[in-house]
């Protein structure tokens, strides 16, 4: 819950600094592929310790769809900040009977390297359980409705127009020591307020 908080307060003050700023905006469409990550049950010693092996269960493609807002940095460096809202299904090959959904909230922070149009991102919010078909039945009860999700990707600014944007996304464990989410996203960003000038 400290989480969802945060992520409630720091959607508030952006909205609130939004009228002060230049401000991209606008929605979000994504190819999405997915899968759920289990516990196999044996155990692994590695260099830092040791830890329970995790297996991938098999990628399938969704879509995922929402928002996005980004403000420029007002300094000499080129970067911006901002944030994701959008919705995804996760499915997995495996596991025929799991599908979820969530809605992700995930604030952001971009560069563009040697002042190009090419960019890297990386973002870290939360992602809240909608629907857990077949979850329960497969793992028990201990189910995390909401989790931390994190985002490491790289795109290109068409300037006006929007932005192409390849990323990986991964989620702290939704059901205890048992299941975690991963997905690649392949994202379409329009640029709205750019496109509404030049009309």
């Amino acid at each position: 819950m400290k989480c969802t908080r945060g992520i409630f307060f720091f959607i508030m003050f952006s909205f609130g600094t939004l009228s002060a700023q230049e401000v991209h905006y606008g929605p979000m469409l994504a190819y999405a592929n997915t899968t759920i990550t289990v516990a196999t049950g044996n155990i692994v010693i590695g260099p830092s310790g040791g830890g329970t092996e995790k297996k991938n269960t098999g990628y399938q493609n969704n879509v995922a769809f929402g928002g996005y807002f980004t403000i420029p940095f007002s300094s000499s460096v080129e970067g911006f900040w901002g944030s994701e809202i959008f919705y995804n299904r996760t499915t997995s090959k495996d596991l025929e009977d799991i599908s979820l959904a969530h809605l992700h909230i995930i604030p952001t922070l971009g560069v563009f390297p040697l002042r190009s149009n090419f960019y890297a991102e990386i973002g870290a919010g939360a992602g809240i359980m909608l629907e857990d078909q077949g979850l329960q039945t497969n793992f028990g009860d201990d189910i995390r409705r909401v989790d931390f999700s994190g985002k490491l990707s790289c795109g290109y600014h068409f300037r006006k127009i929007g932005r192409v944007e390849i990323g990986f996304y991964g989620s702290s464990e939704m059901v205890k020591s048992q299941a975690a989410r991963i997905m690649f996203l392949a994202t379409t960003k329009l640029q709205l307020d750019g496109l509404l000038k030049s009309i």
